[in-house]
């Protein structure tokens, strides 16, 4: 008897305000506070008014994930994030890894921001919420969850004590202040965020929505492994080939440096191509232009369906009916030479490798200018050898060495390009001598130079973006050396 009476008053003070444990307590106020949002996927509307591109953006997120859309006129690029890794988004939905490594500090903030910690079973999955004491709180009356998510990502909240809910989460040296709370439903949600890595955002609406966040897809392609490559169109300096949009004959330049599709405007009025709308051209300057949608396009041995296009004035017509930029490589491997294109190849032999990324939705990779490590681009829609950056060329003078000029036209403009000495390139374990060099001024500023057409009198190229790379294959042995394969 004497022993069911202590074991009865044990329960009863354990059970009592006093002696209940205050981080328990704290999570339950805070999972009725908030009502578990950390599992419904959520539209976000928020605007951006940049003076020379205001618009309005929508941001679905799900948990650690998130696929933000931006659109001006009918053209949309966005970002999606896996939970792992950034993917840019381009105009026709097909995605792009923004760097090759999984980006885990984003993963915490995005943890932290759906409250994925409140979740129930998150402890048994192995996470670990700790309180933190009021003596460490110094001069905040806030309570401090210290977390560390189950696969080690750490990351501490701060509770408003009255709300319970989330005022500020810090992973590593960034910090997100969460405001203007408001009743959505079931849920307690944010409609504004002070971001310490220069993102400010006062939310016009949140709603839950059903079903589960969906990836980007790209436009949809079939490849038929029993057709032949297409060879290039005869007597051209860049990368067009015979192709077919909308059972019509056309020809099709590959155009890495571009980062959606485009038709000449005489083409697309020739097909009378629906507008869809209005969107901007930008290249050696910027023009808004019609948006069209035409398809589907039989290229090679592949056929994508219908897809949105620029249509494009200052495309000559009498060169090329159509660019089509990385959006075709986006889902599928291919294969492109001097001389013919062909998708869905296998990696070639005696072939060096290197990792791409894709910043402002352009090829990026690392390369070696003389002596010199650089980031440059993939621009096979220009006939240019290695043109480099002002930035570049001034910063390390003694690679490049003037001999001449010449005018250069493009999207949007005209400019006056400088040639230079050749030099040597290395791309991978290729090195390739006595390549033309040039100094472009109108150049993005993420990369030391851009590698044009060129490239292909001397190598192959497979794309394999699907996989972050692109492999390289000599084919004009004097002039280049690979000292070692690697797949």
């Amino acid at each position: 008897m004497r022993l069911l009476v202590a074991l009865a008053i044990a329960f009863l003070l354990a059970s009592a305000p006093g002696w209940s444990d205050p981080r328990a307590t704290l999570l339950m106020r805070m999972r009725t506070a908030s009502g578990g949002p950390y599992t419904e996927k959520l539209l976000s509307v928020w605007s951006v008014h940049d003076a020379n591109d205001p618009s309005t953006i929508n941001s679905e997120s799900q948990g650690g994930r998130f696929f933000i859309h931006r659109c001006a006129g009918a053209i949309c690029v966005g970002r999606y994030f896996d939970g792992f890794r950034s993917f840019e988004v381009d105009p026709n939905d097909a995605s792009f890894p923004l760097t090759s490594q999984p980006d885990l500090a984003l993963r915490a903030v995005r943890e932290a921001l759906a409250l994925s910690f409140l979740a129930p079973n998150y402890e048994r999955r192995g996470g670990r919420i700790r309180l933190q004491t009021a003596a460490a709180q110094f001069d905040t009356s806030d309570k401090i969850l210290l977390v560390t998510s189950p696969d080690g990502l750490a990351f501490s909240v701060w509770v408003d004590p009255h709300t319970a809910l989330v005022q500020q989460i810090s992973v590593r040296s960034r910090t997100v202040a969460l405001r203007d709370y408001r009743r959505v439903g079931s849920y307690m949600l944010p409609f504004k965020e002070r971001d310490s890595a220069g993102f400010s955002r006062t939310y016009l609406s949140r709603t839950p929505q059903e079903g589960e966040l969906q990836a980007p897809k790209g436009i949809p392609v079939t490849v038929r492994d029993s057709e032949p490559a297409a060879f290039r169109v005869a007597g051209t300096r860049l990368p067009i080939f015979p192709c077919m949009i909308g059972g019509i004959s056309a020809r099709c330049l590959i155009d890495t440096g571009n980062i959606g599709m485009a038709l000449s405007l005489a083409f697309a009025e020739r097909i009378d191509a629906p507008v869809l709308g209005a969107g901007l051209a930008r290249g050696f300057g910027a023009y808004a232009t019609e948006v069209v949608r035409a398809g589907p396009l039989d290229i090679a041995n592949a056929h994508f369906a219908a897809t949105t296009y620029l249509a494009l004035p200052d495309i000559p017509s009498d060169d090329v009916d159509a660019i089509l930029g990385n959006t075709i490589f986006a889902t599928t491997t291919a294969t492109l030479d001097n001389s013919s294109l062909r998708f869905g190849t296998h990696p070639l032999n005696d072939a060096s490798s290197v990792a791409v990324a894709f910043p402002q939705l352009l090829t990026t990779f690392d390369a070696r200018i003389g002596d010199v490590p650089a980031q440059v681009f993939l621009d096979t829609g220009d006939d240019a050898g290695l043109d480099l950056t002002t930035a570049f060329a001034h910063a390390q003078r003694q690679l490049f060495k003037q001999i001449g000029e010449l005018h250069v036209s493009g999207v949007g403009g005209s400019g006056i390009t400088q040639l230079g000495e050749p030099i040597n390139l290395q791309l991978g374990s290729c090195t390739l001598a006595h390549f033309p060099v040039q100094l472009t001024p109108a150049m993005p500023p993420h990369v030391d130079g851009r590698i044009g057409a060129q490239l292909f009198k001397r190598l192959r190229l497979r794309f394999n973006y699907p996989k972050g790379q692109i492999g390289f294959q000599q084919v004009d042995r004097a002039s280049v050396e690979c000292t070692h394969s690697s797949h």
